[in-house]
């Protein structure tokens, strides 16, 4: 017998009295062996390979057991019960409530099943019961359609889960609904919705935990949470979403809810994320004027994001491509503007160029864009904005004679109003491993052809005011190929209608950030494709290697001169974390129809991002 006894670590354990086996007489162990035997031959023929099961059923239930599909076959008979289970509860939800299998026979390889149906259970009534009209209305739910109808399982979860989410939306959380005044008739099943709204509960504070820095007013507004309003599931969701969303915000671990008395109280857990950038990018490329001679560029952007723990962010872009032809980029951002649930937008863009191998004569091009901004559910944003655009020619201030211009620059001026849509699903905003990603943006407007009587366009004429119309997209794709890999697969696409386009309003391709491979802005194009795949093996959670394909199709459309092309990129580099920011450097070769693939012409960027 065993004893229970306290050791001297104060620890307990077992004391063992052994039983002398050699005591046991004889009979008692040939029956212990037999017993033993029996269990284990049960045990295998429950265990054995099924290789045939065989169904016995009712002629008038034939049908409808055949349109579950029965298996006729299974590997072994632990599988074949749990799919008799799941059978049985299918034919449940499709209302026949008595369903059953009546008897089973094991045979050496083959099963035979009877089967038994039942009858159909059909709804005589389903009232209202104690539900609302508004309740009733928003979940669709209808008397009539509950009569003479089969008893299906599942369509009464669907009803329940949706009253239960319109409670969760309109401050009940702990609402419950069951089935009051169930009568089993002959011809069918009545009962009465019985809906418990419980408690009321609105929101009272929000908090944000951890190192993060946000002001408490603003996080109300920017995630519409407000003191008093009534709890909604999810709002909550939709806030959590749009804090993941966040490259200054590191989620730790799920929201909380503590509910008390009428009240919930919110808390974020969120620690600061080193999201504002600094980064400059030295390029060496040939120098396609002289032989023999590299040309250097240089880029510095500046992103500075949670501006005054305010969320707002400002943007700084400078880049010369080539003497005299600099490019500049300015933005700023500010979500829940004036304690609205508004995000503000304003940008300036200024771009010139001088004369070149492609540019006749040089211009400026000037472009200012404010736009209001919506936030959905944390993943899609919407918005709409207003945008300015001129292009000015280098000697716009000397006064031409007519017919003087060549119809491939001139002045012109653009006021559009803009539709915005952005979708954003990735599992990481500065190294995605999976996810996708959208952005659209449709322009119209009129646009203005300042030297309309000074153009020569063989004896035509152009209108001095016309209709233009544009839109730009970009898919992003990120498939998680391994443990440490993923794909990336992009498509951006865009097109310009009007009848009369000049160089000097088109979409600029090429660089880094579009067509790799060439020079920044290398193509003019008034419609494009681009489609990129780009491996990326990570060994460590901020660092990669990858290698990319790009590939383009490209129209430019102006007056007087329509042209195609098909420019195509391919390289490798490698992006890596180290104290000082992330590191990066990258080696492309492009080809089209006026480049040919050659090493000579091969682009190699280097680039330092530090993160503070």
């Amino acid at each position: 017998m065993d004893a229970c006894v306290k050791g001297e670590t104060g620890q307990y354990f077992l004391s063992h009295d052994f039983v002398n086996f050699n005591a046991i007489p004889i009979y008692m162990r040939l029956l212990c062996v037999v017993f033993l035997l029996v269990v284990v031959a049960q045990s295998i023929a429950f265990a054995q390979k099924v290789r045939r099961i065989a169904y016995q059923t009712a002629p008038n239930e034939a049908a409808e057991w055949q349109s579950l599909k029965l298996p006729d076959s299974s590997p072994d008979s632990a599988t074949t019960l749990r799919l008799w289970r799941q059978i049985i509860i299918k034919v449940h939800q499709k209302g026949y409530l008595t369903a059953s299998i009546d008897s089973v026979e094991w045979t050496k390889d083959t099963v035979h099943v009877r089967l038994h149906l039942g009858r159909l259970f059909r709804w005589t009534a389903l009232r209202r019961g104690n539900a609302s009209d508004d309740l009733l209305r928003e979940t669709g739910f209808r008397e009539r359609l509950y009569r003479s109808r089969p008893l299906r399982h599942a369509e009464l979860v669907r009803l329940e889960e949706a009253m239960l989410r319109h409670a969760d939306e309109h401050g009940y959380p702990f609402a419950t609904v069951r089935l009051d005044s169930l009568e089993m008739q002959k011809n069918g099943v009545s009962a009465a919705l019985d809906f418990q709204k419980g408690v009321k509960i609105v929101f009272d504070t929000v908090r944000i935990e951890g190192t993060a820095r946000l002001r408490r007013r603003f996080v109300e507004n920017w995630l519409r949470l407000y003191p008093g309003q009534p709890y909604s599931q999810s709002r909550l969701d939709q806030a959590d979403a749009l804090l993941r969303q966040q490259p200054f915000l590191v989620m730790s671990q799920p929201y909380k809810v503590v509910f008390k008395n009428d009240r919930a109280y919110v808390t974020f857990q969120a620690d600061a994320g080193r999201a504002s950038e600094a980064d400059g990018i030295i390029g060496f490329q040939p120098n396609e004027q002289t032989a023999g001679r590299l040309l250097l560029t240089g880029e510095l952007n500046l992103r500075l994001r949670n501006l005054f723990a305010s969320g707002g962010s400002f943007a700084f872009s400078w880049q010369q491509i080539r003497r005299g032809s600099p490019r500049l980029n300015v933005a700023f951002s500010q979500p829940a503007f004036l304690g609205t649930p508004l995000e503000v937008n304003a940008s300036f863009q200024l771009l010139r160029e001088d004369t070149a191998l492609q540019v006749q004569n040089g211009f400026l091009v000037l472009n200012q864009q404010a736009a209001v901004h919506y936030n959905l559910d944390g993943y899609h944003k919407i918005g709409l904005g207003i945008d300015r655009r001129t292009s000015r020619l280098a000697d716009s201030t000397v006064r031409l004679p007519p017919n003087s211009l060549t119809p491939q620059q001139t002045n012109t001026a653009w006021l559009s109003y803009r539709a915005f849509y952005q979708f954003n699903r990735l599992d990481n905003f500065f190294y995605p491993r999976r996810g996708w990603q959208m952005h659209a943006t449709a322009a119209i407007g009129n646009k203005q052809v300042l030297d309309a009587e000074q153009l020569d366009v063989g004896g035509g004429s152009i209108s001095r005011s016309s209709p233009q119309f544009s839109y730009q997209a970009t898919v992003r794709r990120f498939v998680p190929l391994r443990r440490r890999a993923t794909l990336l697969a992009q498509c951006t696409g865009g097109q310009i209608f009007n009848e009369n386009l000049f160089q000097n309003d088109l979409f600029r391709l090429g660089g880094l950030n579009s067509l790799r491979g060439f020079n920044e802005n290398f193509f003019f194009a008034s419609d494009y494709v681009t489609a990129t795949l780009e491996y990326r093996f990570f060994w460590e959670p901020t660092s990669y290697l990858f290698a990319f394909y790009d590939q383009a199709w490209l129209q430019t459309r102006i007056i007087g001169s329509r042209r195609t092309d098909a420019p195509s990129g391919v390289g490798a580099g490698v992006s890596f974390a180290t104290r000082a920011g992330v590191f990066n450097v990258v080696y492309a070769l492009g080809n089209s129809r006026e480049r040919a693939l050659g090493l000579n012409f091969s682009k190699i960027h280097f680039g330092l991002v530090s993160r503070f």
